[in-house]
């Protein structure tokens, strides 16, 4: 097997990708399991930021990379790439001739994925952030601040990340962009332009992925895929009602403005909601790392414990 036969979906977290994945898995040509995870751990070694560990991924970083000078650099890079292709190769059971792997936080090692398979087929798929926001929100009953703090980078960075990709690839033919909202309203359309990109054979009957199992699995959309057996449009401005919720329409305001009308415009998407910079928003961006450690505690406490830390009166390293 070789890095051709790979298929990469990128995405922010509640953005349709096992949808996506559940269409263009439901052929015999291709393999796929739920969401693996499989690449962040070994590509993502130069970027401690990404995986913080116990015994310091910084320090695991740079005697990665010291190690790295002392052998053959390229050696290790291929072997690194062979590796990770055998595991895939595992997934073929019945000939199929590529592998999708569809993990939405691999928009975190885009860079590092073109690195090690230069070959592979990048899918990218947007969402409307603000939708995102109010999936993340709705799918796991995220109730405050502190709650999403897991999925701050989501929120916050993804959007930006990917469209940086997307800029720097504009040329890759390897790299195909689509929207999630033209993927529910024309899905015939799309998914047969991608099929032809992915030189796969298309028919109508892979819209209706009732029969699919093979994007089962523990990861991946615990919801709303499996309200139906084809792609529908129902979803597609349900955002509006947890923006028009009282708790929530302060933050989706400065979400607007964070993000700005320049991004918004650029990312394919007109700004719906009123940029305002706001209180709740802002309590949001300078939540820390250490808060996720207390996320049952309340806002105020949150906010209290900070207090303290300043003073001095709690060290959290």
């Amino acid at each position: 097997m070789n890095d051709r036969n790979i298929i990469i979906i990128a995405s922010q977290p509640r953005s349709g990708s096992t949808l996506l994945q559940a269409l263009l898995s439901n052929n015999k040509q291709v393999a796929t399991v739920s969401e693996p995870w499989l690449l962040l751990p070994f590509l993502s070694y130069n970027n401690p930021e990404l995986s913080k560990a116990i015994y310091s991924s910084v320090l695991a970083s740079n005697g990665i990379n010291d190690f790295k000078r002392k052998i053959n650099t390229k050696k290790f890079d291929n072997d690194l790439s062979q590796f990770l292709l055998n595991q895939y190769s595992q997934l073929i059971k019945n000939n199929e001739k590529f592998v999708i792997d569809k993990t939405p936080r691999y928009y975190e090692i885009l860079n590092e994925i073109i690195k090690y398979f230069p070959n592979s087929k990048i899918i990218i798929l947007k969402r409307n952030p603000f939708a995102v926001l109010s999936s993340i929100i709705n799918t796991w009953d995220k109730n405050n601040l502190n709650e999403l703090l897991e999925f701050k980078r989501d929120i916050l960075n993804a959007p930006i990340i990917l469209q940086n990709f997307i800029d720097k690839n504009s040329n890759n033919p390897n790299v195909k962009t689509i929207k999630y909202e033209t993927l529910i309203n024309t899905p015939e359309n799309e998914i047969q332009k991608l099929y032809e990109w992915l030189n796969i054979p298309f028919n109508d009957s892979v819209i209706d992925y009732a029969k699919n199992t093979k994007y089962k699995g523990e990861m991946g959309d615990p919801t709303g895929i499996h309200k139906s057996s084809k792609p529908n449009n129902l979803t597609s401005e349900k955002w509006i009602k947890t923006y028009n919720k009282k708790e929530w329409s302060n933050f989706f305001k400065g979400y607007a403005d964070y993000l700005s009308e320049e991004f918004l415009t650029h990312y394919g998407y007109s700004n719906k909601v009123p940029s305002q910079k706001t209180q709740i928003f802002n309590h949001y961006l300078n939540l820390s790392y250490f808060e996720i450690k207390l996320h049952n505690i309340s806002l105020i406490k949150l906010l209290k414990y900070k207090a303290l830390i300043k003073l001095g009166l709690i060290n959290y390293s």
